[in-house]
C-alpha cells in the first residue's frame, strides 16, 4: 500500500502544478495520521511550543504564497469540526495561523449546529472550479486518518458533487480568525 500512497502523493503534487485558478480543500476528519505532523503534534499534546511555520520555512506554505502571489490563484480550505474538538483538531487549528499568513483563505464549519452537514463526510480537493479545466481529487481515508489513496477525475457528476459540497460548506463556515476569537483551540495536557 505504501507504493500506492506514494503514487497518490505524486498525483496530488501534479494536481497542484496543473491548477491555474483555484484550489479548494474540504477537510472532514477528526484526526489524520500524517507522518510529517507527528513531531509538532507530540509537542502540542505535551503543551510545548511547536516549531515555527511560515512561507519561508515550510515548503507547503511557500507553495501557497508563491502561487497566490505569482499566479493569482485562490487557495481556500474549509475545516469541518465537531464539538468537543478532538485533540488533533485543536492542534490543526493552532497551526492554521501560518496558513492564513501565507494567503490561504481558511474557514471553519462547526457541524455541531447543522444536522444536514452529514453529507460532508469525504475529503477532497477541487481545482479550477468553473473552468473547462476543472477537476476534483477525492481523498480516501480509513478510520484513524492514514491516507489510503486518491482519485483524480473531471467527470461532470464528480465535479457537481464536489461543487455542491463546497457551496454548502462555504455558506455555513466562518473565517478562521473569527472562529478562533470565538473558540480558541486550547492546549491539551
Amino acid at each position: 500500500m505504501a507504493a500506492d500512497v506514494t503514487a497518490a502523493h505524486r498525483e496530488l503534487e501534479q494536481a497542484f502544478e496543473d491548477a491555474r485558478v483555484s484550489a479548494f480543500r474540504l477537510e472532514t476528519l477528526a484526526e489524520y495520521d500524517d507522518d510529517s505532523e507527528q513531531e509538532d503534534l507530540a509537542l502540542f499534546l505535551a503543551g510545548q511550543p511547536m516549531g515555527p511555520r511560515s512561507a519561508d520555512t515550510d515548503p507547503w506554505l511557500g507553495r501557497v504564497r508563491r502561487t497566490t502571489r505569482t499566479r493569482g490563484q485562490h487557495w481556500q480550505r474549509v475545516r469541518v469540526v465537531e464539538r468537543p474538538l478532538s485533540p488533533y483538531v485543536q492542534f490543526e487549528l493552532a497551526s492554521f495561523e501560518a496558513n492564513v499568513d501565507a494567503d490561504e483563505d481558511v474557514l471553519v464549519l462547526d457541524r455541531t449546529g447543522y444536522r444536514d452537514a452529514e453529507g460532508l463526510a469525504q475529503d477532497f480537493w477541487l481545482f479550477d472550479e468553473g473552468t473547462p479545466a476543472a477537476y476534483v481529487v477525492w481523498m480516501h481515508y480509513p478510520p484513524g486518518g492514514a491516507l489510503l489513496g486518491m482519485e483524480r477525475t473531471s467527470q461532470p457528476a464528480d465535479l457537481a458533487a464536489a461543487s455542491a459540497r463546497r457551496t454548502y460548506a462555504l455558506a455555513r463556515a466562518i473565517p478562521y480568525r473569527q472562529f478562533m476569537s470565538d473558540t480558541p483551540a486550547r492546549r491539551v495536557s
